[in-house]
């Protein structure tokens, strides 16, 4: 008897450990969706930086052509 009470607590404690063990792969798998986000905001806030680094360098020129131009205007 005391056995069957060993192996049924043994059994319960196993059952426990697996729901637990259930909910800590639950939330990971939350964790791992949010980096997942969070690596997806950095590659467009990448592409983003790119964007806005080429359109200064194409205002740059493009405001370098103007002051040339205005050069020859000047007496």
């Amino acid at each position: 008897m005391a056995m069957l009470r060993g192996i049924q607590t043994i059994i319960g404690a196993t059952v426990e450990d697996a729901k637990a063990f259930k909910e800590v792969a639950t939330l990971t798998q939350g964790i791992i969706t949010e980096i997942q986000k969070i690596s997806e905001l950095s590659t467009t806030n990448q592409k983003n930086i790119q964007a806005v680094s080429e359109a200064s360098v194409s205002l740059n020129k493009t405001a370098d052509v103007f002051n040339h131009e205005l050069n020859k205007f000047k007496v």
